[in-house]
């Protein structure tokens, strides 16, 4: 059981120094922007992975509450007061 743990905090300090050494060589060679967007897209992504579907929702949910309202018919500007 112990070698167990112990292999597996061995990957996990190799997977966090791989992952930080590849953003340093990243860093060095100039192609910061578009792989630290990507990094910084994925970990978005990761933190709420349904947010366009919500945001989509909200949408239409504001659109079905717009129909729902009644709406006033507007004054016809042709007819005046006085012929009603």
């Amino acid at each position: 059981m112990e070698s167990k743990a112990i292999l597996a905090i061995i990957i996990v300090i190799l997977l966090v120094l791989g992952v930080n050494g590849i953003l340093y060589l990243l860093l060095r060679k100039g192609q910061t922007n578009q792989h630290l967007e990507l990094w910084q897209r994925a970990v978005r992504r990761a933190s709420n992975p349904w947010q366009d579907e919500e945001n989509n929702l909200k949408e239409l949910s504001k659109l079905v509450e717009e129909l729902k309202e009644p709406q006033k018919p507007e004054p016809d500007p042709n007819i005046s007061q006085d012929d009603i």
